[in-house]
C-alpha cells in the first residue's frame, strides 16, 4: 500500500511540476518617455520573457515615426539567441536583450526616411522597466539617437 501511495504521490507531484512548466507568463507593456510634444511610446508583447510583438512610436511635433514588428509577419525576420533577440525589418534591424528587470530594444540604422519621412537613421536604445503596475506612464529611458530629428 505504501508503495502505491507513494508512486500516487509522485505521478501527483510530476503533473503538478509539467502544468507549471507549460503555465505562460504573458506581459503587455505600454509606456511613453518624454511629453506630449516629444515623445517616443514603446508596446511590447511577451510570453515567459520573450518578445512577440513590439511597436514603437515617436513624436517630434509635428512629425511622426512608427516601426512595428510580430513574429510571423510576413514582413520581418525573428532570431532567438540565449541572450536575447534579433529582429530584421524591412530597412535595419533591433536586438533585443530581456532580462529580470527590463527589456533593451536596440535599434540598429533603422531608415527614418521608410518609417519617419525623415533622413538618417534610428540608432539607440529604448529600456522598458518590467513589472511596474499598469498604466505607469513614464518606465524607462532613452539612449542614442532615436529622438534626435535628424541623425547618420
Amino acid at each position: 500500500m505504501n508503495i502505491l501511495r507513494t508512486l500516487s504521490l509522485t505521478l501527483i507531484l510530476a503533473a503538478v511540476s509539467a502544468s507549471a512548466l507549460a503555465a505562460k507568463e504573458e506581459e503587455k507593456i505600454d509606456c511613453m518617455i518624454g511629453t506630449e510634444d516629444l515623445q517616443a511610446r514603446i508596446a511590447v508583447h511577451a510570453i515567459n520573457g520573450v518578445v512577440q510583438s513590439f511597436a514603437y512610436y515617436s513624436k517630434w511635433k509635428p512629425y511622426t515615426c512608427s516601426v512595428d514588428a510580430e513574429r510571423e509577419d510576413g514582413r520581418s525576420e525573428w532570431k532567438d539567441f540565449s541572450d536575447g533577440t534579433k529582429i530584421v525589418i524591412e530597412k535595419g534591424s533591433l536586438l533585443v536583450n530581456a532580462t529580470k528587470d527590463e527589456y533593451r530594444f536596440n535599434f540598429q540604422n533603422v531608415e527614418r526616411e521608410k518609417y519617419c519621412g525623415m533622413s538618417g537613421h534610428l540608432n539607440g536604445t529604448i529600456v522598458i522597466k518590467r513589472n511596474l503596475p499598469y498604466g505607469t506612464p513614464d518606465c524607462g529611458s532613452i539612449e542614442g539617437a532615436l529622438m534626435d530629428r535628424e541623425t547618420e
